[in-house]
């Protein structure tokens, strides 16, 4: 048997699969984060404006070291960043200053983030699977489809032929106008990237990123990105976008009814989230 590494991809497609997942997500955080890089580089050699706490607050551990952050810190009119804890610190002081720290970002002009899931949450895939092969919503992933499925070109015309969930496009368009930034966050394939594309603008959904990332991997891109709320229905990826502080809007299925959280708040249609457009600036102020 050969064992060279061309056989094993070769007999082992899911492994390819899973490696090429992996790159994708690696290349949408440096794709989302160098840009904030440079922009406090340039910043910190004053060639440019005072860069505001929203280019760099999502920026983490990774490329803001203790002496960039120092000098950000002093730099009249810059940025005011918490400094890295060392040992234990009381509760109260930790939140006060991410207090001071989250209306520093308010009145600099902070721009929330809005994730959102595309299947089953603004693209009604459900119901395509319930009609052609009876899928049970009761369990999620459905372990009536096999694994890689939507790799599949069956799989990839239902993706690209299922229908908006009302109120959605309206919703997003409205938030949108409103000044937030939407990133449409998927676990799709990556083949799926052009008619995805298509999809939405089609549907009339508005302009924003889209993210391809392997399942479980949505809390990581929103911790490191900075989303402030996200829109899903996979009751796993619930539970894990909140423990990293986002707000997660859940979509009512019957698959993640037993799905509980502080920062989740389920919502059976769209139509109900319209009326919460006002209120979504508070969240950052949530801790």
């Amino acid at each position: 048997m050969p064992g060279n590494a061309q056989y094993c991809l070769s007999q082992r497609p899911w492994l390819l699969t899973r490696m090429n997942n992996s790159l994708v997500l690696i290349l949408s955080l440096l794709a989302f984060r160098l840009p904030h890089y440079f922009t406090a580089a340039r910043a910190l050699a004053g060639k440019g404006a005072a860069c505001g706490i929203c280019s760099l607050a999502s920026l983490g551990p990774l490329f803001l070291g203790p002496a960039l952050r120092a000098a950000l810190a002093a730099r009249p009119g810059g940025c005011v960043l918490p400094s890295r804890p060392e040992g234990h610190r009381p509760k109260a002081e930790i939140k006060k200053e991410a207090v001071v720290m989250l209306k520093g970002n308010i009145q600099k002009g902070y721009r929330m983030r809005v994730g959102v899931d595309i299947d089953n949450t603004v693209a009604n895939l459900n119901e395509e699977l319930v009609r052609r092969y009876n899928v049970s919503l009761e369990v999620y992933p459905s372990p009536n489809l096999p694994v890689g499925f939507f790799s599949t070109q069956e799989g990839l015309e239902l993706l690209a032929q299922a229908k908006p969930l009302p109120g959605a496009a309206e919703v997003l368009r409205s938030l949108s106008r409103a000044g937030y930034e939407i990133l449409y966050i998927t676990s799709r394939p990556v083949l799926a990237i052009s008619f995805t594309r298509e999809w939405l603008k089609a549907w009339g959904f508005p302009r924003g990123g889209i993210v391809f990332v392997p399942r479980g991997f949505k809390k990581v891109f929103a911790g490191c990105y900075g989303i402030d709320i996200f829109f899903e229905d996979d009751p796993g990826e619930a539970l894990g976008l909140q423990e990293v502080g986002t707000r997660v809007y859940m979509l009512e299925w019957p698959y993640n009814s037993n799905v509980e959280g502080v920062r989740i708040q389920r919502f059976s249609s769209w139509e109900e989230i319209e009326g919460c457009i006002d209120c979504f600036s508070q969240y950052r102020m949530v801790l």
